[in-house]
């Protein structure tokens, strides 16, 4: 959301285009840092798909921009932002996929965890 605020910011104060593309490419890297490394870390599952799901809807959003992202910027820059948020997205999913499985493969069996117990272990009565 702050990313959001400061790129909005920008367009509100009239900033120019070049600044205003230059905010919001650092701020896919940022976004997607911050999302792969929040997962690491903390294994922030819901973070990092929720930053997934917005840097997938500006990919989505810019393959048929509103008029007045058409009439500030060119089609390379409304691309290029297009393809970072893309890239973006597949990065932070394929973050969530690997820490799912090194996740699932470090977990123990069921059980290892919880061995069955024998009738002689429960009862003390030998079958």
């Amino acid at each position: 959301a702050t990313v959001v605020s400061l790129n909005l910011l920008l367009t509100y104060n009239k900033i120019g285009t070049t600044i205003q593309l230059v905010v919001a490419l650092i701020s896919l890297v940022g976004v997607t840092y911050l999302a792969v490394s929040l997962l690491q870390r903390r294994d922030a599952y819901t973070i990092a798909l929720v930053e997934a799901w917005a840097t997938f809807a500006i990919c989505i959003e810019l393959g048929n921009p509103k008029d007045i992202i058409e009439n500030s910027f060119d089609q390379h820059e409304i691309s290029l932002v297009r393809w970072t948020a893309g890239i973006a997205t597949v990065i932070i999913l394929g973050a969530v996929v690997l820490k799912m499985v090194r996740h699932s493969s470090s977990a123990t069996p069921d059980d290892e965890t919880h061995p069955i117990e024998t009738p002689t272990e429960t009862t003390g009565i030998n079958p």
